[in-house]
C-alpha cells in the first residue's frame, strides 16, 4: 500500500534543469562544460551526479569510450563521497544498467525510489521491469510515475 503526502519543493528532485535541456537539444558541448561548472561550484550528489550522467549521456551519443569511462569514474566517485544518498543508488544502478545487468541494477533504482520517490525513479524501475519482460511491473510503476506528475505528489511505501 502507499502514502501519498506532498512534496517537499527543497528537496533534490532530479539533475539540474539547464543541464536536462541542453542535453534534450543535444547541446552536448555546453551540457558538459555546465555541469563540470557545477560541480566546481557546488560539491554536492546532485552536481556530481549530474556531470556523471552528461558525460556517460555523451559517450553514448558520441560513441566515446574515454567519456564513458570518466562516467563511470564519477559514478564510483559519488559512491564513496556521498554514500547513502539517493544518487549513491542512482549511480551503482548505472552502472550495472551499462554493463547490461538489468537484474542488478533493479535493486539500486527501488532504494533510491525508496529515499526520494520521484517521477524519474519511477520510470528508471518501470524501463529495467519493460526490459525484462515483466508488463505488469512495468506498467506498474509507470502508473506510480504519472501519478506523482499529475499531482505533485509523494508516494511512499507502507
Amino acid at each position: 500500500m502507499y502514502k501519498i503526502r506532498k512534496a517537499k519543493k527543497d528537496n533534490c528532485l532530479e539533475i539540474d534543469l539547464k543541464l536536462r535541456k541542453l542535453l534534450s537539444e543535444r547541446k552536448l558541448k555546453q551540457a558538459e562544460n555546465l555541469a563540470r561548472k557545477n560541480v566546481k561550484e557546488f560539491n554536492d550528489p546532485e552536481s556530481f551526479y549530474g556531470l556523471a550522467l552528461t558525460l556517460a549521456t555523451v559517450g553514448f551519443l558520441k560513441n566515446i569510450n574515454s567519456k564513458k569511462k570518466k562516467a563511470q569514474q564519477y559514478y564510483r566517485k559519488i559512491i564513496s563521497k556521498f554514500p547513502g544518498t539517493m544518487h549513491a543508488y542512482l549511480s551503482q544502478a548505472r552502472i550495472k544498467e551499462e554493463s547490461y545487468k538489468l537484474k542488478e541494477a533493479l535493486p539500486f533504482y527501488k532504494k533510491a525510489f525508496k529515499k526520494y520517490p520521484t517521477t524519474l525513479n519511477a520510470i528508471h524501475i518501470a524501463n529495467i521491469y519493460k526490459q525484462l519482460n515483466k508488463a505488469p511491473l512495468a506498467k506498474k510503476y509507470y502508473s506510480i510515475a504519472e501519478k506523482i506528475k499529475k499531482t505533485n505528489l509523494i508516494i511512499l511505501n507502507n
